[in-house]
């Protein structure tokens, strides 16, 4: 009876923290869409303002009673969830069957953008480390630190793409092809990064295993896509979404992906980039794919992880320390001089145009939701000092609210960027 009345008490709360959430990011992300700003802008925003920031300093009671322990660890394995299924959306709405016209800038782009951002902030960690230290090794911060800035917001850039109609240009799939693979190293050194903090070394046999297990499965799931998926006929309800049975199968699919990408090391929600890879090349699937769960992920699943990391962001852990505040700028400099630097000239390199070697550059340096989920990691870990973690959030939100203004500004039209592709479904309604 007791555990019974616990259960009941867990649910009341879990399901007040729900309706604070969803509600709460609803409402900023739609004011933050009025100026521009994708939604996920406003959604982090909302949870600082819930957080210790702002709520926690004037109702630090509440705040306490409604995240407990276990309320906390559901609504994170929630989000988990939720950035799953957005990888699988994200996956969908690129076109990989024209992977070959962006595929040797791609890589330029993505090696650059790992390995310059690494290194210059590694170097930026130590100076970082004797400002705000933490329990943890200062080697253990550093390659914590360096992994959270190099990182690209595969997500978060589909999200900027799709918001405007640039996806289906050479722009447009050469940076998500990029930042595809620029999270797949990312996701592989994070597994180094944690297996050396938690053990004190890094296993390179594991490292290469996982490498070479996630390019199998990539190229397993390419291989559907292309001769298998695109040759179905695919059954819809009349509301334009899956029918139960193929919805169902659709999932077991894909959380069974992400189940293998995260026994090889690269976490589970690249798993639901590999199916939406696969579901690509069938623009029916996909549409049908959007109208089944796109608003569930949209509207529950994403708040939850935006607005559960902005609780954990403390404005007030800089305090009055003129050295902390400086060495915010100093962060969000080497972040995207690093970043944005780096991956717009090894673009150039690669025979781009600079307009467009520029906006993949823009593009790369939108870390919002990758780096978040580097910066709870290491912050779960024990690895990342409150100052810390509060401005890998500041780098990692101002790096994606100046995205979309600089790119709607080089691009107002979709048709005017290069390699520009109209849709099979936009020709036949014209």
């Amino acid at each position: 009876m007791d555990s019974y009345l616990a259960l009941e008490h867990t649910l009341l709360l879990l399901c007040a923290d729900l309706a604070v959430i969803v509600g709460s990011a609803r409402v900023f992300g739609w004011l933050f869409g009025k100026v521009g700003q994708p939604p996920v802008v406003g959604e982090i925003l909302a949870g600082v303002i819930l957080g210790p920031s702002v709520a926690g300093r004037f109702y630090p009671g509440a705040m306490k009673t409604m995240l407990t322990p276990a309320t906390s660890s559901v609504l994170a394995a929630m989000a988990q969830v939720g950035l799953v299924l957005l990888m699988l959306l994200i996956g969908l709405e690129f076109p990989f069957d024209r992977l070959g016209e962006a595929a040797r800038a791609s890589v330029f782009v993505a090696v650059a953008g790992i390995a310059v951002p690494f290194a210059a902030s590694y170097a930026l960690a130590g100076y970082l480390y004797r400002l705000s230290p933490v329990a943890a090794p200062e080697l253990a911060f550093r390659l914590f630190f360096a992994t959270a800035v190099s990182i690209t917001a595969i997500p978060i850039m589909g999200r900027i793409l799709m918001h405007t109609r640039l996806t289906r240009t050479r722009m447009g799939l050469t940076s998500i092809t990029a930042a595809a693979i620029d999270d797949v190293l990312g996701w592989i050194l994070l597994g180094g990064v944690v297996a050396m903090t938690t053990h004190g070394r890094a296993d390179a046999r594991s490292l290469v295993l996982s490498l070479a297990g996630v390019a199998v499965l990539g190229t397993a799931f390419w291989a559907l896509g292309r001769f298998g998926l695109s040759r179905l006929t695919i059954r819809r309800t009349p509301a334009g979404g899956l029918p139960p049975a193929e919805l169902a199968a659709l999932l077991v699919v894909v959380f069974a992906a992400a189940t293998a990408t995260n026994a090889l090391g690269v976490f589970s929600i690249f798993g639901g980039f590999l199916c939406g890879i696969a579901g690509s090349f069938h623009r029916g699937l996909a549409e049908a794919i959007r109208n089944s769960i796109g608003d569930l992920v949209a509207v529950l699943f994403l708040p939850i992880f935006f607005v559960f990391s902005g609780l954990r962001t403390d404005i007030g852990s800089l305090g009055a320390t003129a050295a902390l505040w400086i060495a915010l700028v100093l962060v969000i400099g080497v972040a995207c001089a690093s970043k944005f630097g780096s991956t717009a000239l090894a673009a150039r390199a690669s025979g781009l145009p600079w307009k467009e070697s520029l906006s993949i550059g823009l593009l790369m340096n939108t870390r919002a939701l990758m780096a978040l989920v580097v910066i709870n990691i290491g912050a779960d870990m024990g690895v990342i000092s409150p100052a810390a973690f509060f401005w890998l959030v500041a780098m990692a939100l101002f790096t994606t609210v100046i995205t979309t203004p600089i790119l709607t500004r080089l691009y107002p039209s979709p048709e005017a960027a290069v390699g520009f592709e109209i849709p099979p479904e936009s020709r036949r309604a014209r």
